[in-house]
């Protein structure tokens, strides 16, 4: 039945009408069982030939009933329609898996060397030094840390499940993320950065610290413009300078964004 089904497949692809592939299906099943009896009634005797004539044509009505059943079953559009979201459904679980796993390097590799490794080195190196003194109160930097691991596993987990990619630059979303908080600002991952690293100058008190929050705005802000949108545009064209006219890089909008508010205005 495997040689069969993938004739019968192009047999449908080349049928014009739902009748035309149950006949080339029916026509294609009695070749293939008229063979088999000729080539076992060539082999027999007489009276076995009798015998074994009925009893093959017998097996052809079933054969050929089998085949007009298996045909209205895989030919109807309504089959072939699901067949193809059934194809479509597979594929997006596909890149959701690699996708989701991708993000996880991303949180739990990638994301603690800059966030913690290095703070820590900073921290615990033997000239560190205190900017400044404010007591119990350094722990409010505390909030702008917890407000940074949110927002962070917020963004990553919609580039997966919206933009069916990672926040990585080697594998980047296959859709434009413009909903939540993309639709306020475009870069809330790396604001996001920002207040994880002042929380900790904060928590620290540290002038080490502080240093590298600096250095870490002016590294984010000429990724994104240099390489990270550039990027963007070459991927998404149109969409996406629509969406960089609307929304801003680093200063939030105070209403969502809509695909359609270039139009409106």
């Amino acid at each position: 039945m495997g040689s069969v089904s993938r004739q019968q497949f192009n047999l449908l692809r080349q049928a014009k009408s739902y009748k035309l592939t149950v006949e080339a299906t029916l026509k294609l099943h009695c070749i293939r069982v008229k063979k088999k009896i000729k080539r076992r009634v060539e082999k027999s005797t007489c009276f076995q030939r009798v015998e074994q004539q009925y009893f093959f044509r017998f097996l052809l009505l079933c054969d050929a009933f089998v085949a007009v059943h298996f045909c209205s079953i895989k030919s109807h559009p309504i089959n072939i329609a699901q067949t193809q979201r059934f194809s479509e459904m597979k594929s997006n679980i596909a890149e959701i898996t690699k996708a989701f796993f991708g993000t996880l390097g991303f949180l739990f590799v990638l994301l603690p060397i800059f966030y913690i490794g290095i703070p820590h080195l900073i921290v615990s190196s033997p000239s560190h030094t205190h900017f400044f003194n404010i007591g119990a109160f350094r722990y409010l930097g505390l909030v702008p840390i917890v407000v940074g691991g949110i927002i962070y596993l917020w963004c990553s987990f919609r580039f997966v499940f919206s933009g069916k990619g990672t926040p990585i630059a080697s594998m980047p979303p296959k859709e434009l993320v413009v909903k939540g908080l993309y639709g306020f600002v475009r870069n809330p991952m790396y604001i996001a950065g920002i207040l994880i690293l002042a929380g900790e100058v904060l928590l620290f008190q540290s002038k080490g610290v502080f240093i590298y929050l600096l250095v870490m705005i002016g590294v984010f802000h000429f990724f994104v413009v240099g390489r990270e949108e550039p990027r963007l545009e070459k991927i998404f064209g149109e969409p996406y300078k629509q969406y960089c006219k609307s929304v801003g890089r680093w200063i939030p909008r105070l209403t969502p964004y809509r695909e359609n508010d270039l139009e409106s205005q």
